[in-house]
C-alpha cells in the first residue's frame, strides 16, 4: 500500500475506489499533469473495505483504528 502504486496519483484514470464508496467519503482532489490525489473523509468512512477491495493494485488498506475510534468503528481506512 503506497502512493507508487495508486494508478491516479500516476497520471492514469482510475477512480474504482471513489465509484465503491457508497458513503462518499473518497474523493480525488486535481493535481497537474494529469494527476488526482485521493483524500479520504475520516468522519464519513465506515470502514467497510469496499474501496480497499475494488482497488486494482491494491493501493488502499484497511489498518486497525486508533485508540480514538469507538468500539463499534474497529478499523480506519488510509489512503496510498
Amino acid at each position: 500500500m503506497s502512493a507508487d502504486s495508486c494508478l491516479s496519483v500516476n497520471a492514469v484514470s482510475c477512480r474504482t475506489c471513489e465509484d465503491q464508496c457508497e458513503a462518499g467519503a473518497l474523493r480525488f482532489r486535481l493535481q497537474t499533469g494529469g494527476r488526482a490525489t485521493p483524500e479520504i473523509d475520516t468522519e464519513a468512512c465506515t470502514g467497510c473495505g469496499a474501496c480497499a477491495s475494488s482497488c486494482p493494485n491494491g493501493a488502499l488498506g484497511l489498518v486497525p483504528a486508533s485508540q480514538s475510534l469507538p468500539a463499534s468503528e474497529p478499523m480506519e481506512t488510509r489512503p496510498c
